[in-house]
């Protein structure tokens, strides 16, 4: 879309014009966006964008949903992250885990410093009886 100069009808830099020739051309290019949106929208909310008057609604609504669920997961993860402990697995699986649930909250946005990182790896050991 910004390759093309086409992101402005997303973020609303580019308004919707009044009734006139302009509105015409603002308008079916606004349309071929929100149809180029839809291949990479799930089935399940696809009527999201299909019911939105314009490509910065069905845009918006789009980042709403996502920011939701990005959220969930990140709490998510931070949950698992916690909880988790050696227990009575191996050191190596342990650390597997630690680093797995580390580098997922990393994708997801969420960063770990690495001295929360070494404060979870020695907390989850445990003490040694």
């Amino acid at each position: 879309m910004r390759k093309n100069n086409l992101f402005g009808y997303l973020d609303g830099s580019y308004p919707t014009p009044f009734a006139n020739p302009a509105y015409d051309l603002w308008f079916r290019q606004d349309q071929l966006i929100k149809n180029a949106i839809m291949p990479f929208v799930d089935l399940i909310i696809a009527e999201i964008v299909v019911v939105a008057c314009s490509s910065q609604l069905a845009w918006d609504s789009l980042h709403l949903v996502y920011a939701k669920k990005s959220q969930s997961r990140i709490f998510s993860l931070c949950n698992q992250f916690v909880r988790l402990s050696k227990d009575s697995h191996l050191v190596s699986t342990y650390l597997h885990h630690v680093f797995f649930l580390y580098n997922e909250l990393a994708s997801a946005g969420a960063i770990i410093t690495d001295d929360e990182l070494i404060v979870k790896i020695l907390s989850g050991l445990g003490s040694a009886s």
